[in-house]
């Protein structure tokens, strides 16, 4: 798509804005769905970006692993993504009601 392009041109361009080119990029994968295209360019964030970044990457890669089925993962990442405990609580609460849905 041609936001995927922008993102892949922010990259080459401005490498200090690598953390949020590759939270857009995982956002656009996951908007797409296609969560695992979207796992490697949230990874990416939070490997190199600002803790905002990196807890909105931990968020996508969250949502990511909840698509894929993988739920102790989906949790993991929820967990280190340093939300207020009453928000994490409900986001727990929720991805295990939908996992106990699917089954």
């Amino acid at each position: 798509t041609q936001a995927r392009g922008l993102y892949r041109d922010l990259l080459e361009a401005a490498p200090s804005w690598a953390d949020r080119a590759n939270l857009g990029l995982g956002e656009g994968a996951l908007h797409e769905g296609k969560p695992s295209a979207a796992l490697r360019p949230f990874q990416k964030a939070i490997r190199t970006g600002a803790p905002e970044v990196a807890a909105a990457a931990r968020l996508g890669l969250a949502a990511c692993y909840e698509r894929l089925g993988e739920l102790e993962g989906a949790l993991a990442q929820l967990d280190q993504a340093d939300l207020p405990e009453n928000v994490r609580k409900r986001r727990e609460e929720a991805l295990r009601k939908r996992a106990d849905q699917r089954d």
